[in-house]
This record gives structure tokens, C-alpha cells and sequence, in this order.
């Protein structure tokens, strides 16, 4: 039941005044200490988020875009062009709300070079959108890509 106190093997318990908890660390990082714990390896990984520049405005009443089926179709195309050009990189995507995206690189599936692996899925889906005539009158497509041991 949720309030068991046995603890399934598959959990650890983390110690706050443990040093693997990362507060009293030496080495000043807790990823680490949490991948030893778990007992799994770090790796480097890459996460882009992208978002449709003016997807508000294009949804506003004298775009004639108010209509939920609209934006709904919209929203889908995008978000297969964001998963496509992904998973030529083999990105996953990792959340979605509207017209912003969140993918990740080597996190759940081995990628090498995750960064360059985000930066060139960027540039597809940038590509695509502005090829598609799908967002006319949008602003463009605002991209971040980042990379860091995980």
C-alpha cells in the first residue's frame, strides 16, 4: 500500500546528512553522488526547447484562428515536425504544452555528440516550419539548446 513502510529493493533510501546526497559532497556534485547511488553511470546530455514565436497571436479572434479545431490541428502538426526532426537525431521528446517543446538527447536513447544532436534537430524543425507555410504570420520558432552531465 502507499503507506507501507517497507521499502521495495528497487528504492533507496537517501540520508539527508549523507554525503551522497550531495549537500556534503567534496566533489560539489550531487548528480554524481546520485549516480552512484543508483547505481548508474553519467552521461553527457543534451535538451532543447522550442517554441513557436506569436502562436497566441496567431489564435487571436481577427486571425480567424479561434476555432479549437484550428489551433488543435495546428498544435498537432507542429508537434509532429518537432518529434520527426527528433527522432532523425534520435532525440526524444520529453514534454509538449502547446506550441513549446522540450526534447532530450542521450538521456534515454544513446546519442553521440547530444549537443550537435540538438543544435542540427533545431535546425530542421526551424527549416520545416518556415518551409511548411504552416505559421504564417508567426515570428519564427525561438530555440535553447543545453548540455551537461546527467
Amino acid at each position: 500500500t502507499c503507506h507501507s513502510r517497507r521499502r521495495s529493493s528497487m528504492y533507496k533510501h537517501i540520508d539527508p546528512d549523507s554525503t551522497m546526497a550531495g549537500t556534503n559532497n567534496t566533489s560539489n556534485n550531487s548528480s554524481n553522488g546520485m549516480a552512484k547511488l543508483f547505481n548508474v553511470a553519467e552521461k553527457r546530455v543534451g535538451v532543447l526547447s522550442l517554441n513557436l514565436v506569436g502562436f497566441h497571436g496567431l489564435c487571436a479572434p481577427e486571425r480567424h484562428m479561434t476555432r479549437a479545431q484550428k489551433i488543435h490541428e495546428l498544435s498537432t502538426t507542429l508537434l509532429t515536425m518537432a518529434v520527426g526532426c527528433a527522432h532523425g537525431e534520435r532525440g526524444v521528446m520529453d514534454s509538449f504544452h502547446g506550441d513549446h517543446f522540450t526534447l532530450t538527447f542521450n538521456a534515454s536513447r544513446a546519442v553521440a555528440g547530444p549537443l550537435a544532436a540538438a543544435v542540427r534537430t533545431a535546425n530542421a524543425f526551424i527549416s520545416e516550419v518556415r518551409d511548411s507555410g504552416q505559421c504564417g504570420g508567426c515570428g519564427g520558432v525561438a530555440a535553447g539548446a543545453a548540455s551537461g552531465r546527467a
